[in-house]
């Protein structure tokens, strides 16, 4: 749990980061910073989704775009180019396809900034990684009894 929190924060940094940079313009190729952003065939679509999404209705949002099929998800790191801009959405193409799909402004990067957003999240995974294993270490110290715990099933609750 505290991993994902960790990797959220680094997530989280790194897209602020990118929004705040200068944003791609019509005819530039840039790359999907986060695969749980919706691509929209429809403008109206894309605007349901965000609005659910923006009230915290977030498994709604998902219904809505993917269960109903309105949007897909990208994945992380998809090159698309930019066909279309408004304010606070952009239609992009992704490489090899024919259809352009309504996205937010901030979800493409630039290859530059998706690098960037990699490396800060490989280094906070890295950082985390030695904190649970320095974690793990002093828990088995104080509680000899619960090593190798991932693999026993008779030990007390406290072990896992």
């Amino acid at each position: 749990m505290m991993r994902n929190a960790l990797i959220a924060a680094a997530i989280g940094m790194a897209a602020a980061s990118a929004a705040n940079a200068d944003q791609l313009k019509v005819g530039d190729w840039g790359v999907v910073l986060n695969s749980i952003e919706a691509g929209c065939l429809a403008l109206g679509d894309l605007k349901t989704y965000a609005k659910l999404r923006v009230r915290g209705h977030l498994i709604n949002a998902m219904y809505f775009a993917f269960v109903e099929h309105r949007c897909r998800q990208f994945d992380i790191g998809t090159e698309v180019e930019v066909k279309t801009e408004l304010p606070g959405a952009m239609c992009v193409r992704p490489r090899d396809e024919k259809l352009c799909l309504w996205t937010a402004v901030g979800v493409v990067v630039s290859k530059a900034q998706y690098n960037e957003y990699k490396a800060i999240e490989e280094d906070a995974h890295a950082r985390f990684k030695a904190i649970e294993q320095e974690n793990e270490k002093a828990f088995n110290n104080e509680h000899p009894e619960c090593v190798n715990w991932q693999m026993r099933k008779d030990l007390p609750d406290y072990c896992y």
